[in-house]
């Protein structure tokens, strides 16, 4: 019987974020990945971005593209995360995070650092449209 190798479970985890047992036949894992994607889908961004944020006693403000000046606030375990997966994300990558990813709440952009490195799938250069609404 033939069993999955550590590179094709590594290689599923990052791709569909499933974690496969060592024991499990690659008969038991019916699953072809035709191609390797090149970045987070729109789909996985907006399920962040669309989530509700915290509060706290830390502030950030931006100015986002549209010339709106906007003040985020968060905690400050937020900041540190956020921080360190930026970092985390710089080595991964080899280069830093997009700059739409700044002009979004800290906890937003801790999030899709942290999801891009886990995934092993950087975050694309620009925000993709969002794939549930009409223009």
């Amino acid at each position: 019987m033939e069993y999955l190798t550590t590179e094709r479970r590594q290689f599923i985890r990052a791709c569909t974020g499933v974690a496969i047992a060592t024991a499990l036949p690659a008969t038991a894992w019916p699953i072809m990945i035709k191609s390797e994607p090149s970045a987070l889908s729109a789909e996985s961004i907006y399920a962040i971005l669309d989530r509700v944020t915290g509060t706290g006693s830390f502030t950030q403000t931006v100015v986002r593209a549209d010339g709106v000046t906007v003040t985020y606030r968060f905690a400050w375990a937020v900041g540190m995360g956020l921080l360190y997966h930026k970092a985390q994300y710089r080595k991964r990558f080899a280069s830093t995070i997009p700059d739409w990813v700044s002009l979004e709440h800290p906890y937003h952009a801790f999030v899709l650092a942290q999801r891009a490195v886990e995934r092993n799938l950087p975050l694309p250069a620009v925000l993709p449209p969002h794939p549930r609404r009409i223009a």
